[in-house]
C-alpha cells in the first residue's frame, strides 16, 4: 500500500515538473521569439514603463529629426537658388559696367523728363539750369500759345538722350488775330537740342513774326523748323530763326523750311548774328515769297568745315555780311541767278560785305568746286531716317533679360510653399516641449529696384545708380548667404544631437526589455534537458505501477 502511494507522489511530482518545465520553456520561446525579455508590464512592470518613457521620447525625437530634414531641405533650396541669384547680380553688374564704359549714353544732368506741354511748363516753372536738361520725349501741340523759355534753359529731345528715335515736335498754329504769334521765345543762353518746331500761319499778321526768336545768345543743335503760311499779306516779315544782338551759333544738322501757298510776304531763315560751327550743316529750304532772303541783317560767320546748302526759287535781295573761312562748304547760293548749281569748298577765308547779285560770286570768292548741288542729300535732310542706337538698346536688352530671370529665379526659390529669400520664416521645433526652437527668418531679397525697361538708363549717372543698387544687393545677398550657412549648421548640430539621443534612449529601452539571446538560449537547451529527464522520470514511474498491477 505504501508502495503504492509512493509511486502515486512520484508520479504527481514528475508531472508537476513537466508542467513547470513547459511554463518556462513557453517563457524562454517568447523571448526567443521576440527578442524581449519583458514584453508587457505583467513581466516587468517598472522596466516595461520605464522602457516605453524612453522609447515614446525616442518616437518624439524622431519626428522632430524628419522636421529638422524638411527645414534643411527649405536652407538648401534656398541657399541653391542665391547662388544662382549672385550669378545673376554678377552679369548684370558687367553688363552695366560695359554700359557705363561705352559712348551710348547721355554725359550730363536731367532736370526732367515731359510729355506734354503742362509738363513742360512746370519743369520749365520749378527747375533751375543747374538741376540739368529738359527732355521731352513726345510731340506737344502748342496751339496759339507761345512757349517762353527763361534764360540759361536748355531744352533737348529724348533722341539726344537715347541716341535714337526721332525728334519730338513742336507744333504752333496761329491766326494772325492774336496777341502774340511767336512760337518759341528764348532768353539769355538758352539751348536748343533735337527739337522740330512746326509752325503754322494761317493768316499772316501785320508785323513781323518767328517760328523761333532769341532774345540774347543762344545755340541750335539738330534743329529742324519748318514755317507754313498761306496769306496774301504782302508787307509782312516771316523767319524761322530771329535772333537780335548776341550771336545765335549753329551746331550739328538745322534744316529750315519755309514754304507759303502765295507769293506773298518776305520769307527769311534766319536773322541776326550767326556762327555755323565746323562739322554743322545747314539746309536753308525758302521758297515762293515776294522776297527771299535764306540769311538776312547781321553776320554770317561759316567756320571752317561748315556745311551751307540753300536752295530758293526766287531771286534774293539781300544777304548779310557773310565770312566763309576757307575750308568751309557752300551750296546752291549761285541758283538763284540760274548760275551753275554746284557744291563748292571755300580755297581760302573771304569776307563779302554786300551782294546785289549772286551771279558775281564766283567772281568774288575763291572756290572749288567739288561736285553738283546733292539735290537727293538736300530733300532728305528734311525727312531723316530714324536713327536706332543698337548698342544701347543691347545693352538695355541684355540687361533686362537678366534682371527678369532673377526676379523669376527668387520667386521659384521655393520648398513645400516656403521661400526663404522673400519674407517667408519657419519655425523649427528642437525638443518634445517646444521649448527649444529655431527660428529661420526669411532674407526678404528686394531687386525690384534692379527691374529695367526702355526708360531705365538715360544718362551715365543713371547706369552708376544702377552700379551702386547692384553692390548693395550683392551685398544683401552674401549676407544672406551667410545667415543661411549659420542656420544650416545650427540646424545640422542639432540633428546629430538629435540623432545621438535617439540612440542613447533606444539603447537604454533595450537595456530594460530586450531578453539576452545567449542565456535565453542555454535556457532553453537546458529547460529541454530537464523536460527530457522529467519525462524519461514519469515513464519510469509509470511502469514501476504497470509491474506492480502485475502481481494481480
Amino acid at each position: 500500500m505504501s508502495n503504492n502511494i509512493s509511486l502515486t507522489a512520484s508520479m504527481r511530482s514528475n508531472l508537476l515538473s513537466l508542467q513547470n518545465i513547459s511554463g518556462q520553456r513557453a517563457l524562454v520561446q517568447n523571448r526567443l521569439a521576440s527578442g524581449l525579455k519583458v514584453n508587457s508590464a505583467v513581466d516587468n512592470p517598472s522596466s516595461y514603463y520605464a522602457a516605453v518613457s524612453l522609447s515614446n521620447r525616442a518616437g518624439d525625437l524622431n519626428a522632430l529629426l524628419d522636421a529638422m530634414e524638411q527645414a534643411a531641405s527649405v536652407i538648401k533650396t534656398a541657399a541653391t537658388a542665391l547662388d544662382s541669384a549672385v550669378d545673376y547680380v554678377v552679369l548684370m553688374t558687367t553688363t552695366a559696367t560695359q554700359a557705363y564704359d561705352s559712348d551710348a549714353f547721355y554725359d550730363g544732368k536731367i532736370a526732367a523728363f515731359v510729355s506734354d506741354k503742362e509738363e513742360l511748363l512746370t519743369a520749365l516753372q520749378q527747375t533751375s539750369p543747374q538741376d540739368g536738361v529738359i527732355v521731352i520725349k513726345n510731340d506737344i501741340d502748342f496751339g496759339a500759345e507761345t512757349l517762353s523759355i527763361p534764360p540759361g534753359r536748355e531744352i533737348v529731345g529724348i533722341n539726344q538722350v537715347t541716341g535714337s528715335g526721332s525728334k519730338p515736335t513742336l507744333s504752333f498754329r496761329f491766326s494772325g488775330t492774336e496777341a502774340s504769334t511767336q512760337a518759341v521765345v528764348c532768353g539769355e543762353d538758352v539751348k536748343l537740342s533735337g527739337l522740330a518746331v512746326s509752325y503754322t500761319l494761317a493768316e499772316k499778321p501785320n508785323k513781323a513774326t518767328a517760328a523761333v526768336e532769341f532774345l540774347g545768345r543762344g545755340q541750335v543743335t539738330d534743329l529742324d523748323v519748318t514755317v507754313s503760311c498761306d496769306s496774301e499779306n504782302s508787307t509782312t516779315e516771316v523767319l524761322a530763326i530771329k535772333g537780335n544782338k548776341e550771336n545765335i551759333t549753329l551746331d550739328g544738322k538745322v534744316n529750315i523750311r519755309i514754304k507759303t501757298e502765295n507769293r506773298t510776304g518776305s520769307l527769311s531763315g534766319i536773322q541776326g548774328n550767326v556762327i555755323q560751327n565746323g562739322g554743322s550743316i545747314l539746309c536753308l529750304d525758302v521758297d515762293y515769297g515776294w522776297r527771299n532772303i535764306p540769311l538776312y541783317g547781321g553776320s554770317y560767320v561759316l567756320k571752317s568745315g561748315a556745311v551751307l546748302l540753300s536752295r530758293c526759287v526766287e531771286n534774293i535781295s539781300q544777304m548779310p555780311q557773310c565770312t566763309f573761312e576757307k575750308g568751309s562748304y557752300v551750296g546752291g547760293l549761285v541758283a538763284a541767278t540760274g548760275a551753275d548749281k554746284g557744291y563748292w569748298q571755300l580755297e581760302e577765308t573771304r569776307v563779302i560785305k554786300e551782294w546785289l547779285k549772286l551771279g558775281t560770286l564766283t567772281d568774288q570768292l575763291p572756290l572749288e568746286r567739288i561736285s553738283d548741288f546733292p539735290q537727293e542729300a538736300f530733300a532728305q535732310a528734311f525727312d531723316p531716317p530714324s536713327l536706332q542706337n543698337s548698342a544701347r538698346q543691347k545693352l538695355l536688352s541684355n540687361y533686362a533679360q537678366s534682371s527678369s530671370q532673377l526676379a523669376s529665379l527668387l520667386r521659384d526659390a521655393s520648398y513645400k510653399g516656403i521661400n526663404l529669400l522673400s519674407e517667408d520664416c519657419l519655425d523649427v521645433r528642437l525638443n518634445e516641449q517646444g521649448t527649444a526652437k529655431l527660428t529661420l527668418a526669411g532674407q526678404n531679397l528686394k531687386v525690384d529696384c534692379l527691374s529695367a525697361d526702355e526708360n531705365l538708363w538715360y544718362t551715365y549717372q543713371d547706369i552708376a545708380e544702377t552700379l551702386q543698387k547692384l553692390r548693395i544687393v550683392s551685398t544683401q545677398m552674401f549676407s544672406s548667404a551667410e545667415c543661411l550657412g549659420s542656420y544650416n549648421s545650427v540646424l545640422s548640430t542639432r540633428k546629430d544631437f538629435a540623432e545621438n539621443l535617439i540612440n542613447v534612449l533606444t539603447e537604454g529601452a533595450d537595456k530594460l526589455t530586450l531578453a539576452d539571446m545567449n542565456e535565453e538560449s542555454a535556457n532553453m537547451l537546458a529547460l529541454q534537458t530537464r523536460q527530457q529527464l522529467a519525462i524519461n522520470s514519469l515513464s519510469l514511474a509509470s511502469q514501476a505501477s504497470q509491474s506492480i498491477l502485475k502481481l494481480f
